[in-house]
């Protein structure tokens, strides 16, 4: 064994010494016979003659530390031979190492070189240096240079090897093209090297991965670039390798129709577009792009086109941007196929300025007629980046293109192109998403759709799309800017831009996008709810009701929430917030049913409302209760228990706020037990049949005695006794079907108590000594043998003296009392006619002309009258008005002016009382 020196010879010296025997020659000719071994070799790499009977290729001379051998292998030159004699010669001998002689020779010439002087530059004795690899003797052109380059080629069945750093790798392969002739040093490498990977595991090999070198020192990964991406970041190789990769490329597209291999063009493709991605300097970018669209348009398979068309990006330069994305645009008109990669490539390449805006227009045209699947790509291609210069038409190109978003023919035809409904939805919920994901980056954008909407004229077709964006703005914006859209929607509901039918559309259109938004929706629609100004509140209201109608139970009793909780902060506007339920309840009393147990909630803040609050609080629950007994599916008997009980308390309670509150409610108990469904027969009583005569159903048995509880319950407090009687004239006028034979009962009933403590004969009439002169005045049946008269005085001195007998009935519930007659006999007011031109007993004018010297207790019941007198007129005109159609307005005209005389006459009394 001998020690071998690290840089003891020259690589390729090395190597030969190592595999064959070596012969040292010394002469003259010496010189001679190496330059011709070397111009044969030379030779031979350019022909591709690799055999093993080629003459030596290259002139390798030996290190000047290393003594020259004599032909034997045995005798050694002395040191003292000079330099410029060991002109040498190497001769391959193969047998050469097979002597021990030669063996003993390599031990002195490795001892002499080991002497002190180059001590210091010896390994250490332990340590083994790194060799580099046997250079085969049958290299081509092209596979010398890589060798030379420190790249070592594979047989295809394992990774090529890289032995030096990329950078060094690809300085050395340009300085070995440019030695010589450069154009046929290009030529040649490019032919070894097509004919190199013309064998598909050798060009699979190229493409793939380079595998380090373990021996190496550079600081690289385990795996490195291919060769191929390698080869293309050598400028003098680069345009004839591009050509030869797309020369392969559109020979890999085409299947392969007589082999029975599986298809593996995907992975052909996806390697050579891999080498060329991402390279830093391009040096034909506009060959490149035509070559690669010429590839696309003969590609017969569409993913294949896909791949391509998404990897143009990364091979194109940033100069051909406007090309290529006009090349895009047409090729997506030609394949709508391949849209998808269309925007995808679009959006990496980069586009500014004008060249983004005519592609984003051009795409806009493209919306109404594109497939329904495609559509959130664009739109989300088109609304991204939007210039400044040019938002205000990307907008309004959206809304007027944007026709999924539409109720027509042209949405229709659209959404016909989808497999099914779900997926149209999907869409939608898509396409949103990308606007709203541009609106949060951009404020601009946001800012600038709010400005459009504000500027939409009432006369302009409105859009469900502007409805959904101000919702997406409201949902993604601070609350500066909603307070914006709230000011918007105000603004547009009032100058008529938002009608009902636009929030139809939108409903029917968008209703999936409404439930992605839907809580910011109920506090958009919560706010309007709330507005005072009715158009706003009425819109908001009827928005509200769209959505519980047309959408699933969960919406349904997010909208009951909300109310609910409206109700509770803010007390002001809880008739507005009632409205809705309530017009749902005397429509779709079943859907509202599953809620009502929230409704009732409500019961526990009565005294917090008002009367007509109270009162369509409970015509929603009674709705439920009793409207739904239609529905046997549905059990409402514990309800409806629960709610006479309720009211039931409500009465009896000494405190005069909740028995108040008690009557309405017990109205509209009665207002429901006594309403008739349409199955059921409702024919009017003949009139001759007295009150004790009528017999009424259960239901309507203990509406009536409900009735005459409130009635007696009343009687005490006039306040509570007027609003019984109105509101028992607003249940009746409002009943859809209320039981007529309730009806006929009930009117007997007022019209008793009106003859009775109200009404007398003329004939009857006589002034009483009370120190106030009376007389029968306003009669306007004077034709009539004895007219009726409304005994008007002797009331209101009865009731000023608490006499018993009008203790119950006051006569500031008359008016009400008339009101109720009326609304129960407004289909025929034969029976009542003669209240319009009876006789009032009234003061005498004489004490309206001396008022001011009349004593005090004189002036109250002079002007009690007046009033009574004049509300009586207007009540009586409002029963009778109907005849000024039939031709009689004389009476009511008569009516009418002494109403103005009576209002003369109070206004100039008033300023004279003490």
């Amino acid at each position: 064994m001998y020690k071998r020196r690290k840089k003891a010879l020259n690589p390729q010296a090395s190597s030969t010494m190592l595999s064959s025997g070596l012969v040292v020659s010394s002469g003259p000719g010496s010189t001679t016979a190496l330059s011709q071994a070397s111009t044969a070799a030379n030779s031979s790499f350019r022909s591709g003659d690799t055999g093993p009977t080629s003459p030596l290729r290259t002139k390798r001379s030996l290190s000047p530390d290393i003594s020259t051998m004599t032909t034997k292998g045995t005798d050694l030159i002395p040191p003292s031979f000079e330099k410029e004699n060991l002109n040498t010669d190497v001769v391959l001998r193969p047998s050469q190492y097979r002597s021990p002689s030669a063996r003993a020779s390599a031990k002195d010439v490795l001892e002499m070189l080991t002497s002190p002087s180059s001590s210091q530059s010896s390994p250490s004795p332990m340590k083994r240096p790194r060799l580099e690899p046997p250079m085969r003797t049958n290299l081509n052109f092209m596979e010398e240079i890589l060798h030379k380059s420190g790249f070592d080629l594979g047989d295809g069945s394992e990774p090529n090897v890289l032995r030096k750093d990329q950078s060094v790798f690809i300085r050395e392969v340009s300085r070995a093209l440019k030695s010589g002739n450069l154009s046929r040093n290009v030529e040649d490498f490019m032919r070894f090297l097509k004919k190199h990977i013309d064998k598909k595991p050798c060009f699979k090999t190229a493409l793939s991965q380079t595998r380090t070198d373990s021996n190496t020192e550079v600081s690289h990964g385990e795996m490195q670039e291919s060769l191929l991406r390698l080869l293309l970041t050598v400028d003098l190789l680069q345009p004839p390798l591009v050509d030869l990769l797309l020369d392969k490329l559109a020979e890999f597209i085409l299947p392969d129709l007589d082999s029975n291999q599986p298809d593996d063009r995907i992975m052909w493709v996806r390697l050579i577009i891999r080498s060329m991605r991402y390279l830093n300097k391009v040096v034909d970018p506009s060959k490149i792009t035509k070559s690669l669209f010429d590839v696309i348009h003969s590609a017969p398979d569409v993913m294949i086109q896909t791949e391509i068309v998404t990897s143009i990006p990364d091979i194109t330069s940033d100069e051909q941007c406007a090309d290529v994305a006009q090349e895009l645009i047409d090729l997506m008109k030609e394949e709508p196929k391949l849209s998808p990669a269309v925007i995808t490539a679009l959006s990496n390449i980069g586009l500014e300025g004008d060249v983004l805006y005519q592609v984003q227009m051009s795409l806009i045209k493209t919306l109404r007629n594109a497939p329904v699947d495609q559509i959130p790509a664009f739109v989300k291609f088109i609304i991204n980046g939007v210039d400044s210069a040019h938002i205000d038409e990307i907008i309004n190109g959206l809304r007027s293109e944007l026709v999924l978003c539409q109720v027509g023919e042209s949405a229709s035809s659209q959404i016909a192109t989808a497999s099914n409904k779900s997926d149209v939805s999907s869409v939608l919920v898509l396409t949103f998403e990308g606007i709203r994901d541009a609106v949060l980056m951009s404020k601009k954008l946001a800012s600038s759709w709010l400005k459009n909407i504000g500027k939409l004229k009432p006369n302009k077709t409105q859009k469900p799309v502007d409805i959904i964006m101000l919702l997406i703005i409201y949902a993604s914006s601070d609350q500066t800017k909603k307070k914006g859209v709230e000011a918007v929607f105000k603004s547009k509901i009032k100058d008529g831009t938002f009608k009902e039918t636009l929030v139809d559309e939108t409903v029917e259109a968008l209703g999936e996008i409404l439930k992605t938004y839907f809580n910011e929706l109920l506090k958009l629609l919560s706010i309007l709810l709330n507005a005072p100004d009715g158009s706003v509140s009425k819109f908001a209201s009827y928005f509200l009701n769209e959505c519980f109608l047309k959408m699933e139970s969960l919406y349904c009793r997010m909208i009951i929430l909300e109310l609910l909780e409206s109700v509770r902060l803010d007390s002001k506007h809880t008739k507005n917030v009632l409205e809705l339920p309530h017009t749902l309840t005397s429509k779709f009393p079943a859907k509202v049913a599953n809620y009502v147990t929230l409704i009732m909630l409500l019961l526990d803040s009565l005294p917090d409302m008002k009367v007509l609050e109270v009162r369509q609080l409970m015509d929603i629950i009674c709705s439920v209760a009793w409207g739904s007994q239609n529905d046997s599916s549905l059990d409402m008997s514990s309800l409806q228990d629960e709610i006479i009980m309720i009211v039931q308390k409500q009465l009896r309670c000494p405190d005069s706020k909740v028995f108040r509150n008690g009557v309405v409610c017990a109205l509209m108990v009665i207002k429901h037990l006594t309403c008739k469904s349409e199955e059921e027969s409702n024919d009017t009583p003949l009139s001759e049949i007295d009150q004790d005569s009528l017999v009424l159903n259960n239901r309507s048995e203990k509406a009536f005695s409900f009735l005459e509880l409130i009635i007696q319950g009343s009687r005490s407090n006039p306040e509570v006794h007027v609003l019984t009687y109105d509101q028992l004239a607003y249940v009746i006028m409002n009943s859809e079907n209320m039981d007529k034979s309730f009806m006929k009962k009930v009117s007997q009933i007022m019209q008793a108590t009106l003859q009775n403590h109200y009404i007398i004969a003329s004939s009857d009439f006589a002034a009483k000594d009370e120190g106030l002169d009376e007389k029968l005045q306003f009669c306007l049946d004077n034709d009539l043998a004895d007219p009726i008269v409304l005994n008007l005085c002797d009331a209101v001195v009865s009731e000023t003296k608490r006499s018993h007998s009008f203790r119950d009935h006051r006569t500031v519930a008359l008016p009400a009392l008339i009101r109720v007659i009326r609304s129960l006999e407004l289909a025929d007011l034969t029976e009542i006619d003669a209240l319009l031109g009876c006789a009032i007993a009234m003061p005498c004018p004489n004490i309206y002309t001396k008022f001011s010297t009349q004593d005090p207790y004189i002036q109250k019941i002079a002007l009690d009258c007046l009033f009574h007198a004049c509300n009586w007129f207007r009540e009586t005109i409002n029963s009778f008005v109907y005849m000024v159609k039939e031709g009689s307005p004389d009476k009511i005209i008569m009516r009418i002016r002494g109403v103005v005389y009576l209002q003369t006459l109070i206004s100039r009394c008033l300023s004279q009382t003490a």
